[in-house]
């Protein structure tokens, strides 16, 4: 089983149709630290040593991380949420309501959006902080596969 798998079986068992962006940002982060191995902690925790001494915080960019997902991300959130109350209404079972919202998940996550949404937040760093994307970018790279996000063939205008 992947550490993705993981996360997300972890996240059906907390998620309802009325669990907020927040709550579940929250859950995602608990989730993820306990699905990670002690390498990659170490590894995350260094990073954030590095930015903090580097910027001073990590929370304005966490900001503009949340800001740019929220937005692109908040239009497929609300569909999902109305599939789960129509299906549940309908006497669907949640293992159902979960194969449909992992179904229009593949439908959602293409590499055109994944591009898109991945140009808007390379752009909203530059505008934050000119020097904090090549610093994302030089010190996550073995956890972020930026090869893989840059070769999507997506233009940034940034």
């Amino acid at each position: 089983m992947t550490q993705y798998q993981t996360i997300s079986g972890k996240l059906e068992d907390f998620v309802t149709p009325n669990t907020t962006v927040s709550e579940l940002k929250s859950e995602i982060i608990k989730v993820g630290m306990e699905t990670l191995n002690s390498h990659q902690k170490i590894t995350l925790a260094t990073f954030a040593g590095k930015f903090v001494s580097k910027y001073g915080n990590y929370e304005d960019a966490l900001g503009v991380l949340g800001t740019v997902l929220s937005s692109n991300l908040q239009p497929f959130s609300d569909q999902m949420s109305e599939m789960w109350l129509k299906y549940e209404a309908e006497g669907k079972t949640k293992e159902r309501i979960f194969q449909r919202g992992y179904k229009m998940a593949d439908f959602f996550v293409t590499k055109k959006r994944v591009g898109t949404i991945y140009c808007r937040l390379k752009i909203a760093f530059n505008n934050y902080n000119a020097t904090v994307w090549p610093y994302l970018k030089q010190n996550m790279n073995n956890i972020i596969l930026f090869n893989v996000l840059d070769g999507l063939g997506t233009s940034c205008a940034n």
